[in-house]
């Protein structure tokens, strides 16, 4: 659920990324400030060429060092969010008796 109040955008979800490029002119219709309480981090790469989607683009040597920086802290965060998961369902396996033979 997403709520548009006075240019502020309220998500009521948790553990999102919102990568933004400085130059993509949907960068307003998202969060512009990260929500660490609600697990929603908020980054804008504001470089050269940085518009709608480029930290999904295949990285080069040219690309700017924000937009790499982006990247990098994109691929952590998936990272933590797969091995809390992975933490999360192995807790659930063991905390789960087993049947009886």
């Amino acid at each position: 659920m997403t709520e548009f109040d006075q240019g502020d955008v309220s998500v009521a979800a948790t553990d999102i990324f919102f990568a933004n490029g400085g130059e993509d002119p949907w960068r307003w219709a998202t969060k512009q400030f990260s929500d660490e309480a609600h697990g929603q981090i908020s980054v804008v790469s504001d470089c050269n060429d940085c518009g709608h989607c480029a930290e999904l683009y295949t990285p080069t040597d040219a690309d700017p060092e924000e937009l790499t920086q982006t990247r990098l802290m994109v691929a952590d965060w998936v990272d933590d969010l797969l091995a809390r998961s992975a933490a999360k369902k192995q807790s659930k396996k063991q905390a789960t008796p087993e049947p009886p033979v």
